[in-house]
C-alpha cells in the first residue's frame, strides 16, 4: 500500500514565486490535512525571518521554526495541522537532509508537547519534507516517521507535478 499527497496548485505557485525572489535559505510549514493513505497539502507558510538572529540569511533557526509551527499549529481549525516543513535553498538536497531532520522532529516534538490527548496506535505519524534547488527547480521530498527515527522515505519530484505517490 502507498501513501500519497495530494497538493494544491496555490502551494507550487507560492512555493514558485519565493524560488523567483530567493535571497538566501527560507524555510516554512506544509500545512494541510491527514487520513491514513493520504495527506492534503493545502498551503505552505513561509517562517518569518528572527529579527533577534545575525546569521538569519546563511543558517536556518530550528527553534524559530519550531515556535512558528507551534503558533500556526494552535492557530489551525479542526482536522488542518502542520504536516511537515519546507526549505528552498541553492544547496545540495543531500547536505540539507540533516537541517530537515531535525527541523522535523523539533517541529513535532514542540507541537506534540502541547497535544491534550494521546495519539492512537493507528495515528499517522509521517511528516514530509521538502527541499527546493530555485536554480535547477529541483525538488526532493522525504517523509521521516517521527516516532520512528530510522525510518525515512525518500523520493524526487519535479516542480510541474506535484501529485506525489509513496511506496513503502
Amino acid at each position: 500500500m502507498g501513501r500519497s499527497y495530494i497538493v494544491e496548485d496555490a502551494v507550487e505557485g507560492y512555493l514558485s514565486k519565493i524560488c523567483s525572489q530567493l535571497a538566501g535559505p527560507v524555510t516554512g510549514l506544509l500545512i494541510g490535512q491527514s487520513s491514513v493513505q493520504r495527506d492534503f497539502v493545502v498551503m505552505a507558510t513561509r517562517t518569518p525571518q528572527n529579527d533577534e538572529s545575525a546569521d538569519a540569511e546563511k543558517s536556518v533557526d530550528k527553534e524559530w521554526v519550531s515556535e512558528h509551527a507551534r503558533q500556526v499549529s494552535r492557530m489551525l481549525p479542526g482536522g488542518m495541522s502542520v504536516l511537515g516543513v519546507f526549505i528552498i535553498s541553492e544547496s545540495d538536497a543531500k547536505d540539507t537532509l540533516t537541517t530537515l531532520r531535525q527541523l522535523v522532529f523539533s517541529v513535532e516534538d514542540l507541537i506534540s508537547s502541547e497535544q491534550l490527548w494521546m495519539p492512537a496506535e493507528d495515528d499517522v505519524t509521517d511528516c514530509v519534507t521538502l527541499h527546493v534547488n530555485p536554480k535547477t527547480r529541483k525538488t526532493v521530498c522525504r517523509t521521516f516517521d517521527v516516532k520512528d527515527p530510522k525510518v525515512c522515505l525518500f523520493f524526487v519530484l519535479s516542480c510541474s507535478s506535484f501529485h506525489l505517490r509513496l511506496l513503502k
